[in-house]
């Protein structure tokens, strides 16, 4: 009977190797296919939990102003570099 130790090292090389071969696959994946698969996981995870969309929103929310705060900085920074 194996250790858990041996168990948990068995889990580890066998997610490294699930991890090796998910991106090589998403390497080989075309812009359309990857958001296709994107889209799709979206609509299981909406049909499967219909109020998380409700749950998430606030922090969607919250990273897009962040994104959009990180952009808005860039714009400034680039608009100055050809001035300086």
């Amino acid at each position: 009977m194996p250790t858990i130790r041996e168990i948990v090292s068995g889990y580890e090389a066998v997610n490294a190797w699930e991890r090796q071969e998910r991106r090589a696959r998403l390497a080989r994946l075309t812009l359309e296919s990857s958001i296709r698969r994107y889209l799709e996981m979206w609509d299981l995870a909406r049909r499967i939990a219909p109020e998380a969309e409700a749950l998430f929103w606030e922090r969607r929310l919250a990273h897009y102003q962040t994104l959009h705060r990180k952009r808005e900085k860039a714009i400034q920074v680039m608009g100055r570099v050809g001035q300086d």
